[in-house]
């Protein structure tokens, strides 16, 4: 009955407050050059602060707490042709831990070009592939953020993409570990127009983890897992004083192991997942419900899967969970952001009741150094070359 309580009693808190963003959109990194920044230097800081209580009393997930913060500081050079560099270093820490966890360098080049961006180096990782929970746990965001490799993104009216490849374990001749990487696409393909009163999208997205190699020595077997979605979403556009609309999310979610030697609990699973999102001018309201098979995910939220996290004789092959979350934040200025979050799930087999509160402060800055000016005099290189005078 406690929890009960406290659920309504927060729910009734969040509607009331006022505030301007939904789920995580404002760590969603947006593209940065324009022309008027050519040749210039900027430092860049990203910082995250984060406190996440997660009450968990079930048999694939145990609760735990997460506080600490995240920052990274970097240099950015824009150039003249669309490309900037940037580099720096990437540092995570936990409260109650003296030394950081986490000590990265970042370094990155983005080419953009009319809703085109090619990055090679330190991605746009976590949230920003926009995948959904029983695919990509969205607490990666606090606990492992950064991702290198490559990856294309593409923004135009009708379709958005990302396509990207995570090298997250590089290994070299007789290494004792296996190289692994992630290989992930997430579309969007608007059928109609946003501006629409109804709206209707297809999303498709895909993430293959792999651990493998030719020159290891670990002995290991290779090991490829495929997860998917497809399904669409219908948006209804109020644009009213109190709320700005109401979507459904749709998606048939799968689950392969195409390893040839298939060493998971389950070879291959399915199931639906749907999410019912009510936006209003100051809060999100989603209700979500699970109902899967045999389902397993390297990187999805735990919560969802059939196997256990930390109990291989709890696995449930059959899982049906009932969600319910309300998110708000608040644009303390223009570069300090406010969030709050709270999530329950109910597990309609086993009649079991989880939740989570958090709490994040998001800082992200770009402070203006110099204006580099790169000029060319070609008279004067010419006469220079002329009077080199080469031997016979």
């Amino acid at each position: 009955m406690l929890k009960f309580i406290s659920t309504i009693f927060f729910f009734l808190i969040a509607i009331t407050l006022v505030f301007g963003q939904n789920n995580y959109s404002f760590f969603i990194e947006k593209p940065q050059f324009n022309n008027s920044d050519s040749n210039s230097l900027y430092l860049d800081i990203s910082n995250t602060n984060f406190l996440k209580n997660n009450e968990y009393f079930n048999d694939f997930i145990k609760g735990y707490t997460l506080i600490g913060y995240n920052i990274n500081p970097q240099i950015v050079y824009y150039t003249q042709s669309k490309v900037n560099l940037k580099g720096g270093i990437f540092l995570n820490k936990y409260s109650g831990i003296d030394n950081y966890s986490k000590i990265l360098p970042t370094f990155s080049i983005t080419y953009f070009d009319k809703g085109l961006e090619i990055i090679m180096g330190t991605i746009k990782g976590t949230i920003n592939h926009n995948l959904i929970e029983p695919l990509f746990h969205s607490e990666l965001f606090f606990t492992d953020n950064i991702e290198n490799g490559m990856q294309i993104i593409f923004n135009k009216n009708y379709f958005n993409a990302d396509i990207w490849v995570n090298w997250k374990k590089f290994i070299f001749n007789n290494d004792t570990e296996q190289e692994n990487f992630t290989f992930g696409i997430s579309t969007k393909t608007n059928l109609s127009s946003d501006k629409n009163k109804l709206s209707i999208s297809v999303l498709l997205q895909s993430l293959t983890n792999h651990w493998g190699g030719q020159i290891d020595t670990s002995g290991k077997n290779i090991k490829t897992i495929l997860n998917s979605a497809a399904g669409f979403d219908i948006c209804y556009n109020i644009n009213g004083k109190i709320f700005n609309s109401i979507n459904s999310e749709n998606y048939f979610i799968t689950f392969n192991d195409m390893s040839p030697t298939v060493e998971s609990y389950y070879k291959n699973g399915n199931g639906f997942f749907s999410k019912i999102n009510i936006n209003t001018k100051n809060t999100n309201l989603s209700f979500g419900f699970l109902n899967t098979n045999s389902y397993i995910s390297p990187l999805g939220n735990p919560m969802y899967l059939s196997v256990s996290a930390f109990d291989s004789t709890n696995n449930k092959k059959h899982r049906q969970l009932l969600t319910g979350r309300v998110t708000y934040y608040s644009n303390i200025n223009s570069s300090i952001k406010l969030g709050l979050e709270y999530e329950t799930f109910y597990d309609l087999a086993n009649y079991n009741f989880d939740y989570y509160l958090g709490i994040v402060m998001y800082f992200k800055q770009e402070f203006f150094l110099n204006k580099l000016t790169i000029s060319i005099n070609k008279k004067k290189i010419f006469k220079e070359n002329k009077s080199v005078k080469h031997p016979d």
